[in-house]
């Protein structure tokens, strides 16, 4: 959780810093005025990530999940592989997402852009196992670098697991782990 705020804070900071400090080095006291900008920018970033978890907190599971921005939920269905799939490709057309990827059992789609995120990647791995077909998740931010996504990843893969399990007659959802 330290870290966690330590990283926002230093996300913040030090390319404020840098850009004010290179930017008008010949100034008087430019240190101290470069020093300000700084701890101003990195303490909006601690507000931003303290914003970050209380909207979290309402859909994670435990604590931990709150504070990451990657996330992965496993579902077991004992349905064909083909219907999964195509209630997969059902939710992501009825979503509005963007299929990015599809490949043999791997389906990965974008979420459009909106006021927490610039967009989540959502990966959808499809394995067939003792009469049982089972979908791993991985829901994170587009933009790798992101360490703050005010819990769309984790709605978005909360969202993903609630439609396909009510469109599945029989599901079993799995565990939930944040990366």
């Amino acid at each position: 959780m330290k870290n966690f705020y330590l990283k926002a804070f230093l996300a913040g900071f030090l390319p404020i810093f840098f850009l004010v400090f290179i930017l008008n080095y010949e100034k008087d006291f430019i240190s101290l005025i470069a020093l300000f900008y700084g701890l101003i920018a990195g303490i909006l970033f601690i507000i931003m990530a303290f914003i970050h978890s209380i909207i979290s907190k309402k859909q994670a599971l435990n604590s931990e999940e709150v504070f990451k921005v990657n996330h992965s939920k496993e579902l077991a269905f004992q349905l064909p592989e083909f219907e999964v799939i195509n209630r997969i490709k059902n939710f992501i057309n009825d979503n509005n997402y963007k299929i990015i990827e599809e490949k043999d059992k791997k389906i990965s789609c974008k979420t459009p852009m909106n006021l927490k995120s610039v967009g989540t990647l959502l990966t959808f791995e499809i394995t067939y196992i003792n009469n049982n077909t089972i979908v791993k998740m991985n829901a994170k931010p587009y933009i790798p670098t992101t360490i703050i996504d005010f819990g769309d990843s984790l709605s978005v893969i909360n969202k993903a697991e609630k439609y396909l399990g009510q469109t599945s007659p029989t599901p079993s959802v799995g565990r939930s782990k944040g990366l």
